[in-house]
């Protein structure tokens, strides 16, 4: 179990999924993080990409936001997305795809705006993604993901990674750092949308 670490559900225990295929992230990780955007999430639509627990996304809506999307494939995080949910009685507010990552990727060779829309056809303020560390999925979303259309102008991709071989790029199409830090083997890396 990890516990929400601010907002209105402060302390509570969320369950997480069973075995070893997801890696919640650290409390002290999630934070960081949210404290580094603490003014900005009241309000807020979030996206929790490879969700495991949805320690990001139920922490997003304990600190203020209005709704958050949950996606992932694995049937165990699928179990506790939905145990979580419930727990915090946040049905309402938020919405889990058993869905794989890929299914929001552009085909090779395809626009942005062609890239398939999620199934709520919205734009987030933030996109959170916590990939499985090692597979290369911090390219394959810089580089496929439909970021026009579903990150609004201004919004902000935040990245938890770990890959001591890998520089990310300090732009790649619409999206610029505007931060990165690391925590221990662990780096939390923010790109910002371009306006216009």
């Amino acid at each position: 179990m990890v516990k929400i670490t601010g907002g209105r559900f402060k302390g509570c225990s969320i369950l997480t999924p069973d075995g070893d295929s997801t890696r919640p992230t650290q409390a002290k990780i999630r934070q960081a993080l949210f404290n580094s955007i603490q003014f900005q999430i009241p309000d807020s639509r979030v996206l929790d990409l490879f969700s495991g627990s949805g320690a990001i996304g139920f922490e997003a809506l304990s600190r203020g936001a209005t709704w958050a999307d949950f996606y992932d494939s694995d049937t165990k995080a699928i179990n506790a997305l939905n145990a979580n949910q419930k727990l915090l009685g946040v049905e309402d507010e938020s919405h889990i795809y058993t869905k794989s990552i890929e299914s929001l990727l552009r085909p090779p060779g395809a626009s942005h705006e062609t890239a398939s829309l999620s199934p709520t056809r919205t734009q987030y303020d933030f996109i959170f993604a916590d990939p499985p560390y090692g597979l290369g999925w911090e390219i394959k979303l810089l580089e496929g993901f439909p970021w026009k259309t579903l990150l609004k102008e201004g919004g902000m991709f935040i990245l938890e990674w770990s890959d001591r071989v890998l520089e990310l790029p300090e732009t790649l199409g619409v999206l610029t750092k505007t931060r990165e830090q690391e925590y221990g083997d662990s780096v939390l890396t923010h790109y910002k949308r371009d306006l216009g």
